[in-house]
């Protein structure tokens, strides 16, 4: 997924939230890859820590080493060691790791 098609979807979804440096957005469309990932969104590369949802289905995206499908049933948190839990509401999502621009390219944000 290139940069102006993320700037698209982050723009023109419903929801959209953050929790440190993973990004989350509504994506009905999303296509999960059916492999499991055991509810965690990220692993922290600092501490260990890592962002998750104990109640809902997380998957790799097809053609994407860094983003993830989120399938929410029912109302979830997403929860880490070292951040306030925070709402997720019943949808689909698609979600990444925040990366910032610098003079030497786009970075991952590291948590």
């Amino acid at each position: 997924m290139n940069a102006k098609t993320v700037i698209k979807l982050f723009s023109a979804t419903p929801f959209k939230g953050r929790h440190g440096d993973v990004v989350i957005v509504r994506d009905e469309s999303v296509e999960p890859d059916g492999k499991d990932k055991s509810g965690v969104l990220a692993d922290g590369e600092a501490t260990g820590h890592a962002h998750r949802v104990s109640r809902a289905v997380v998957q790799g995206v097809v053609n994407s080493l860094v983003q993830r499908a989120i399938t929410v049933k029912r109302a979830e948190k997403v929860d880490h060691e070292e951040h306030v839990a925070s709402p997720l509401p019943k949808g689909t999502y698609r979600s990444g790791i925040q990366a910032q621009w610098t003079p030497e390219g786009l970075k991952r944000v590291i948590d």
